[in-house]
């Protein structure tokens, strides 16, 4: 399916599209069922066995989203959370409900007086209307014009039918690490939670885990880092940073690299305690050694306190990484047509992202 349209599969499959969007439904069944014994299972994990950190990131899916007499690409947000040790996706929600009908939340909200209301204030809240969504529509279709080599593949006949509703970014991000807590707070050790640098997830993930980090058994940072790098530019800044651990620590490059992994870790903890002497509670700390994977990484330590040893403060810094869903994410974005990364197309430069789309609301 990789790169073709859907009107290209059902030709090399010689099936009719329907019959290509049963399989797509099969599919979909198939992976609901699991996810529900998967999420099931998660509750009785020993986490003090396999581990207790955890990365959340979030990515944005192009998925076409058919309006009858117009064809566009809505940005649908996909956020993760994955296993720091394992790399296992923990939980993944995309900003869909297929249950929601954004028409009959617009009557009911109409008949309770919630369109008078404050949005944080209304009985019916979490989905978009379908009014605001038209409007969404309109606005990023004002000037799209399909191109005349592509339109012939275009047929509105054959799109899903509208089902389902957007969810509103910020219900999602407060869904997700309730969902989490759910899954883990059945164990009585500490937890880890990594997020990206995202004021509104972080804000959620500090009001899910409210009583566990009064508690003090909860840790929460976020981390930001050039994304965007090119990889001579990550190689560099990836040389300097051994360059600058090696100086600190006074040992050579082969010295370095035989170092065991818990002598390492315990060598770097070392250095960043010195770093951390004067260091304001409560302000991000910028990483001294550059790694390819996440340059110019800076830690936001959300739950920092004074009760916090400078020890274990260190730890939590080096220990703050996205990789793991990150890890996940490209592999995603390199062999999901949806996920990939926005381009432009030649109907029109300005609308990012028509071209590597995806057909199905579903997906």
């Amino acid at each position: 399916m990789h790169g073709n349209s859907l009107s290209k599969i059902s030709e090399i499959a010689d099936l009719a599209p329907r019959d290509v969007y049963r399989k797509l439904d099969f599919i979909h069944e198939r992976v609901r069922e699991f996810t529900a014994r998967r999420e099931g299972d998660l509750r009785s994990v020993d986490w003090e066995r396999y581990g207790r950190r955890f990365a959340t990131d979030g990515q944005t899916l192009t998925l076409n989203w058919p309006n009858r007499k117009k064809w566009a690409s809505v940005a649908v947000q996909h956020l993760c959370t994955a296993h720091a040790n394992s790399g296992y996706i923990v939980l993944g929600h995309l900003q869909f409900d297929p249950t929601g009908d954004m028409e009959r939340v617009e009557i009911d909200m109409a008949v309770n007086g919630d369109t008078t209301k404050a949005r944080c204030m209304r009985r019916h809240g979490r989905l978009w209307t379908a009014a605001e969504f038209k409007k969404y529509l309109d606005d990023i279709t004002a000037k799209v014009v399909l191109d005349p080599e592509i339109a012939a593949d275009v047929d509105l006949g054959l799109q899903l039918p509208h089902e389902g509703g957007l969810v509103r970014q910020d219900i999602q991000q407060y869904a997700h690490p309730l969902m989490l807590r759910r899954m883990v707070s059945h164990s009585g050790c500490r937890f880890y939670f990594v997020e990206d640098g995202d004021a509104g997830l972080s804000k959620a993930f500090l009001a899910a885990f409210a009583p566990e980090v009064q508690a003090g058994r909860v840790d929460i940072a976020t981390v930001a880092f050039d994304k965007y790098q090119v990889n001579d530019i990550r190689e560099a800044l990836w040389a300097q940073g051994r360059r600058d651990l090696r100086n600190d620590l006074g040992l050579s490059a082969h010295q370095l690299d035989s170092l065991p992994e818990k002598i390492f870790n315990e060598e770097v903890d070392r250095e960043i305690v010195k770093r951390l002497a004067g260091h304001r509670l409560g302000t991000p700390f910028a990483w001294p050694y550059h790694t390819k994977s996440e340059p110019s990484r800076v830690v936001d330590l959300k739950t920092d306190r004074p009760e916090l040893t400078t020890e274990r403060c260190a730890r939590l810094m080096r220990l703050a990484t996205l990789r793991s869903v990150d890890s996940y994410f490209h592999k995603i974005r390199s062999n999901v047509r949806a996920a990939s990364r926005p381009v432009s197309t030649p109907s029109n430069i300005a609308a990012p992202g028509i071209g590597i789309s995806s057909t199905s609301q579903r997906f």
